[in-house]
């Protein structure tokens, strides 16, 4: 075999050993009786700084307040690095861009988000965990709707969304209630709602689950964001 194929296969392989290695580090076994999942706390930070988390345990039996992340993953093949209790991690484009708009400045952000949290190469924890996610989503205290970033309507689209009445017995009619928003009914917001409806998102298999089991449920697109409670009251 050549030397310079052996060079190439003997780093490939240590490379595999440092990955391994981390996921190790990274990923403690979870305790199953004891109900435990993984939480992230995305720390503060500007737009442009790295991403860098700490990721801890928590058990679904016990009172925990976090947010629960609904998205699509992308292409698994395009990636970013960003740092997971100082180590780094590869996670695809959109969950990264994702996490640098939810990204608080000055404070942390406690989030569950399946790549993240569950150990991806354990089958097994795998498994498991797939079967908590109804109550994870359930317990979360809202549930972030990530619809991808702004494009040329979605302010537009979701200028709208955010006239709607607030109050669920308010007429939507406009002729009944005066204090809906006569704008945003000109046919260039219709196009742009139905554009956003035309996302990803609302595609995936897990997304009804998703946005119904928790006591409310954010769709936020780049730098806007509209949150649904109950049974569809708007809140902005």
């Amino acid at each position: 075999m050549p030397r310079r194929t052996t060079r190439v296969l003997k780093k490939a392989v240590r490379a595999a050993e440092r990955a391994q290695d981390q996921v190790t580090a990274l990923y403690t076994p979870l305790i199953t009786e004891q109900k435990e999942i993984r939480l992230v706390t995305l720390c503060s930070g500007s737009f442009e700084d790295d991403i860098r988390c700490i990721l801890s345990k928590a058990s679904l039996n016990d009172e925990t307040s976090y947010e629960a992340l609904s998205y699509v993953w992308g292409d698994r093949h395009i990636t970013r690095q960003i740092f997971i209790n100082g180590l780094s991690k590869r996670v695809t484009k959109n969950l990264e861009i994702a996490l640098r708009h939810l990204r608080y400045v000055s404070q942390p952000r406690v989030l569950w988000i399946d790549a993240i949290c569950i150990n991806q190469r354990n089958i097994a924890e795998r498994s498991v965990q797939v079967m908590h996610m109804g109550e994870v989503y359930t317990r979360a205290t809202s549930v972030i709707a990530w619809l991808g970033e702004e494009s040329s309507d979605s302010n537009l689209a979701f200028d709208a969304l955010n006239a709607l009445p607030t109050d669920s017995i308010r007429h939507w009619d406009p002729q009944k209630n005066a204090e809906l928003d006569m704008t945003t009914l000109e046919p260039k917001y219709a196009s742009a709602i139905r554009t956003l409806l035309l996302r990803p998102w609302w595609c995936r298999i897990w997304t009804v689950q998703e946005s119904i089991l928790g006591p409310a449920m954010s769709l936020v697109c780049g730098k806007r964001q509209v949150t649904v409670v109950g049974k569809g009251g708007l809140v902005r």
